[in-house]
């Protein structure tokens, strides 16, 4: 919520003044307080020791003062007392105090989230100066402590984030205030190194030690130990098998900032994602800055057994003194490398990379956690397409660039590859490659490499076949990352085929699918496969509004599972499984469409509307209208709620070619009248040539007897022809003059909208007003919606202003009263038309 109250600077309400210094006193009072204030209390704090002669009366008259200039539910009575009218949200100091106290709860657990907080409570100052005495007074002073209290946590906060520079002043001024605060020390001390070398924080840290032995006879405690030992390996600091870039890392500067503050909070972080996204250039980039004085970076990626593992780590560590030869490690000797190990890296706070465990993701499992356990200033961060899944950890899934970081890595690699090449004007096409490339930076590289031998509009079009395309890129590049298909074949690689098959048969969905969509696919398997393809980051997980989720396949994942389906002969079943889906949800959803639950059914609609016209599309090309119908009578429906109008009428000649000469079922009856009566409706409107096809396949499946609206729209449709202007008409008004409401209430928006073509708007604005009468909500709010809008826009037109609208339908002047009422448009000697 924006600020309503300010009282750190200016006391002002809405931007306004607050005039007089006793209503800024009884704001600044239960601002402070946050609660019901009692008078008597309000009374002290207000007047101090010049109470009035009437204190009571005095008080009241001080809260009408208020109430007149800010509202009256500025000060609200409570009880005995008075409490402000806002949420705490809408008082700066009140949020001042909670982003304080959020930021501190967050510190420890994530610093990154406690700097952001820190940062927002300092934008909300400064305070003003706090001279004297009085409610505002004690609120200033005390917001003035609160932001000083942020500086200082941000700054703390940004040790975590490797911000040292930003830190060190702040925390070299807030030490000498407070100078026998330990933990503050520790992060000075830190940031001290970081900016001005070991040997000035080990200067200063001697310096405490000796004031604390002089002063107190004691030492320094445990943190500050430790702090000093880091301090003291840092004169000689590993970086073992960490490498430096000879390319700036694009786009990720938000990842490290988190990374750096994950690891200052969690023992054990992986970063998980699908091949291509620069899991390990990114875990090199945090080996390098990390603060720890030693640090070690390990691949995994020639290690093909889950026995191998201790080993390999064990030699990279340099641990392997009791083991001889290539020959593999027993079961006694691996724990005695393991325990070597953990004695190793516990000499000094160490960070281990480990890049690469997805093949030998329980193996690395087990190592990671026992050295977890077994160790005390060992932090872990893995690299890995598979978390896990062991308590320590604390994922970090790492996205896809966006959009610009994406075009710009592109543009960098291409002029790299090419100085030459031609880049300007060429901005829509680079966009429209790195989106289909779904920003993964391996793809972007490999294509922008295509530069040296082709045009960037050639490398758009050639993507089609892109794991042909995408090949023989950075020769430094390990095997696996020399094409998109190797990135891709390294995950399915490591798939059981129960995996591999869903893989295949859910690369069908072009936009995502939800669980039961995935169980139509596949069966009772379909949670345990999805949750595989999941953990391997085969599969993103998408939070939806309607608190569900979504799975989606990136579009190089889903174009390689589609290429396996299709070379395991398998694309014809797994589209027709498909299609079973779709017309099972289309048959839940057609009708419904049209009811009081319309907006949860156009939402449930939304997001599978790309399936179900994938799915739609190929019932046109393989000849089935049973299907074509039932999947056409739930879209044709949404769009027509939705004013896609363009998205039907570009499917009526497909529609009405797939149902000339076709009987429909009985049991079809029902999605035959909703399929076509909605696409006869957008061609009536859009004047189709298909209309008579239409209409004539409307009227041999009829009305039906079982659904009232359905019925009076097949009646409708079948009854209008625009193509004749003297019957249109008279047939609109014998429709919209119908005793069946139904059938009145879907005849006179055409009406209306005739009328007004013939030149006749306040005909035309009767005919939607009658409209609006008759009309309800058990057909859901579209239609009362669409009325409403034919008849703002006729009365915009009219200049007519707003009135009143009786709700009550109007009898008609002949009604006697001894049979149902009647209005004066549905009475044949009354109408108007």
């Amino acid at each position: 919520m924006p600020i309503t109250l300010s009282l750190l600077d200016a006391v002002r309400w809405d931007g306004e003044p607050v005039v007089g210094e006793r209503p800024q006193a009884l704001l600044a009072a239960l601002a402070a307080a946050g609660r019901v204030v009692s008078s008597t209390r309000l009374i002290d704090l207000i007047w101090d020791e010049d109470v009035p002669a009437n204190p009571l009366k005095a008080l009241q008259v001080v809260v009408s003062r208020t109430r007149t200039a800010h509202g009256p539910d500025a000060v609200v009575r409570d009880g005995d007392g008075y409490r402000l009218g806002l949420d705490r949200s809408q008082v700066d100091a009140q949020v001042l105090a909670d982003l304080l106290a959020t930021a501190r709860s967050a510190f420890e657990t994530d610093p990154a989230h406690a700097a952001d907080l820190a940062a927002q409570a300092l934008a909300l100052g400064p305070a003003a100066a706090a001279d004297g005495h009085g409610p505002l007074a004690a609120l200033r002073r005390e917001a003035g402590r609160d932001l000083e209290r942020a500086r200082v946590l941000l700054a703390r906060a940004r040790v975590r984030l490797g911000e040292h520079a930003e830190a060190l002043p702040t925390l070299a001024t807030a030490w000498a205030v407070h100078p026998a605060d330990e933990s503050l020390l520790a992060d000075l001390l830190r940031s001290e190194a970081a900016v001005r070398g070991a040997g000035a924080a080990l200067s200063r840290y001697e310096a405490y030690r000796a004031d604390l032995r002089e002063r107190l006879g004691a030492d320094p405690g445990p943190e500050l130990r430790r702090v000093h030992g880091e301090l003291l390996v840092q004169d000689s600091p590993v970086r073992a098998g960490v490498r430096y870039e000879a390319t700036a890392l694009l786009g990720r500067s938000g990842d490290v900032r988190r990374l750096q503050a994950l690891l200052s909070a969690a023992r054990v972080v992986s970063i998980v994602g699908p091949g291509g996204l620069g899991k390990t250039r990114l875990a090199h980039v945090l080996g390098r800055e990390h603060p720890a004085p030693v640090v070690h970076f390990v691949e995994l990626v020639g290690v093909t057994a889950p026995d191998d593992l201790v080993g390999e780590v064990g030699s990279a560590l340099g641990v392997r003194d009791s083991v001889s030869g290539l020959r593999a490690l027993t079961p006694e000797q691996r724990a005695d490398v393991r325990a070597r190990i953990a004695r190793h890296l516990d000499q000094a706070p160490s960070l281990l990379i480990l890049d690469n465990c997805e093949h030998i993701v329980a193996a690395v499992a087990d190592l990671v956690a026992y050295l977890a356990a077994t160790t005390r200033e060992l932090r872990i961060l893995t690299t890995t397409r598979a978390p896990l899944a062991i308590s320590a950890e604390q994922v970090y899934p790492l996205a896809e660039l966006d959009a610009a970081d994406a075009a710009e890595l592109f543009r960098q690699r291409a002029v790299a590859a090419r100085p030459d090449v031609h880049l300007a004007g060429t901005d829509e096409v680079v966009a429209e490659i790195v989106e289909r490339l779904d920003g993964l930076p391996l793809a972007i590289e490999l294509a922008a490499a295509k530069v040296r031998v082709m045009a960037v509009a050639d490398i758009a079009r050639r993507l089609e076949n892109r794991f042909a395309l995408l090949r023989g890129g950075d020769r430094s590049a390990p095997d696996r990352h020399q094409t998109l298909l190797a990135v891709i074949d390294w995950s399915w690689n490591l798939l059981a085929e129960r995996e591999r098959r869903a893989l295949r048969w859910l690369s069908v969905f072009h936009d995502g699918f939800t669980l039961a969509a995935a169980e139509a696919m596949l069966g009772d398997d379909a949670l345990a496969a999805v949750e595989d393809l999941a953990d391997q980051s085969l599969l993103t997980v998408v939070e939806t509004g309607s608190g569900g989720v979504r799975y989606r396949m990136l579009e190089t994942v889903r174009e390689f599972g589609r290429m396996q389906l299709i070379d395991a002969g398998e694309d014809g079943a797994a589209e027709q499984a498909q299609r079973a889906w779709a017309v099972a949800f289309s048959a839940r959803h057609a009708r419904a469409l049209f009811t009081p639950a319309q907006f949860d059914v156009v939402d449930a609609i939304r997001p599978e509307e790309a399936n179900l016209s994938d799915v739609l599309r190929r019932t046109f090309a393989t000849a089935d209208p049973a299907s074509m119908v039932q999947i056409l009578a739930a879209l044709a429906g949404y769009w027509i709620i939705l004013g896609e109008h363009t998205r039907l009428m570009v499917l009526i000649e497909a529609a009405a070619n797939a149902i000339d000469g076709w009987t429909a079922p009985p049991e079809l009856a029902g999605a035959t009248r909703m399929a076509i009566g909605m696409t006869l409706n957008g061609s009536l409107v859009a004047n189709s040539p298909y209309s008579g096809v239409l209409r004539a396949a409307l009227r041999a499946v009829g009305p039906g007897e079982h659904d009232a609206w359905t019925a009076a729209m097949v009646t409708t449709l079948t009854e209008i022809d625009p193509n004749s202007a003297e019957g249109y008409l008279h047939g609109l008004r014998e429709l919209a003059a119908s005793a069946d409401r139904q059938v009145a209430v879907l005849a006179l928006p055409w009406l209306s909208q005739a009328l007004e073509n013939l030149g006749d708007p306040d005909a035309a604005i009767d005919a939607a007003e009658r409209g609006l009468l008759l009309a309800d909500d058990s057909v859901g709010p579209w239609s009362q919606a669409i009325m409403h809008t034919m008849a703002a826009q006729l009365a915009m037109q009219l200049g007519r202003g707003p009135k009143r609208r009786s709700t009550r339908v109007p009898r008609c002047r002949c009604w006697t009263g001894s049979a149902p009422a009647t209005t004066p448009s549905s009475c044949a000697r009354c109408s108007p038309w």
